[in-house]
Formats: structure tokens, C-alpha cells, sequence
């Protein structure tokens, strides 16, 4: 059974609060924190460590960055939370794009845009019919 935009909705809001989650786990692990904080009371004119974490890099890339730049243990632990962290991220940026992409179908079959149209514009035989089911279904 396909889920319904509010079936997705809440998976992906799932998946926000497991990141969010991650993310305070990250900031609350001593290393993190306590350089967050050397930087912050000293007039917060350092928060590039924190902008680096929050990046769009790969969870490899801030291993090193907190590594090489940081000076930071990359203990088990910590290195389970980046990837998650990542993976999490990653999860919720696919699952828009692909709420995004069945949209754009569903806009196009209301401007009665043939299925050939459609396939046309690079989207899948599969991203179609799970637009025209999504259509019936909230209809």
C-alpha cells in the first residue's frame, strides 16, 4: 500500500526530529561543546566548527574537518553520530525531492498533460502511476 502525503509527511517529520535528535547528541558531546563554547564566550566570533557540522559535506569530510582542523578524537561513538547525522539528512532531502517531483506530476495531469507528456520530461512510468494514484486517492 503507497502512503498518503500525510502517511509522508509524518515519516519525514519523523526523520526531522531523529536528525534534530542527532544533532543535539553532537552538541552535547564534550569535544563539540566545549570548543563551541571556548569560541562563544570569547565574544562568539567562532562559529565556523558549528557551520562546518551543519554543512552539506559528507559525514567523511567532517570526520577530517573536526579531526584536522578541530583537534578532536573521533571516537566511535562520535563518528556513529556524524553518520547518522548524514544519513538522516540525506533521507529527508530524498524524500522531498521525490514529494517534490510527484507534485509537479500531479500539478501536470490537472493540466491534462498526457502520460507520454509527462514521460517525456524525464520523470518514470512509476513516478506517474504513483502520481495518478495519489491523485485518485485524495480526490
Amino acid at each position: 500500500m503507497e502512503d498518503t502525503n500525510l502517511a509522508q509527511a509524518v515519516k519525514a517529520t519523523h526523520d526531522s526530529s531523529s536528525y534534530d535528535t542527532n544533532v543535539k547528541f553532537l552538541l552535547a558531546d564534550k569535544q563539540i561543546l566545549s570548543r563551541i563554547l571556548k569560541y562563544a564566550v570569547q565574544e562568539f566570533k567562532d562559529i565556523s566548527m558549528l557551520e562546518k557540522l551543519l554543512s552539506q559535506t559528507s559525514a567523511g569530510e567532517k570526520k577530517r574537518i573536526l579531526t584536522e582542523e578541530y583537534g578532536m578524537i573521533m571516537t566511535t561513538e562520535l563518528e556513529g553520530r556524524i553518520q547518522t547525522m548524514c544519513n538522516l539528512s540525506e533521507n529527508i532531502k530524498g524524500q522531498s525531492i521525490k514529494t517534490e517531483r510527484l507534485n509537479a506530476i500531479e500539478r501536470m495531469i490537472k493540466a491534462d498533460a498526457t502520460k507520454e507528456q509527462i514521460i517525456s520530461f524525464g520523470y518514470t512510468e512509476e513516478d506517474f502511476a504513483e502520481a495518478e494514484s495519489l491523485l485518485c486517492t485524495n480526490a
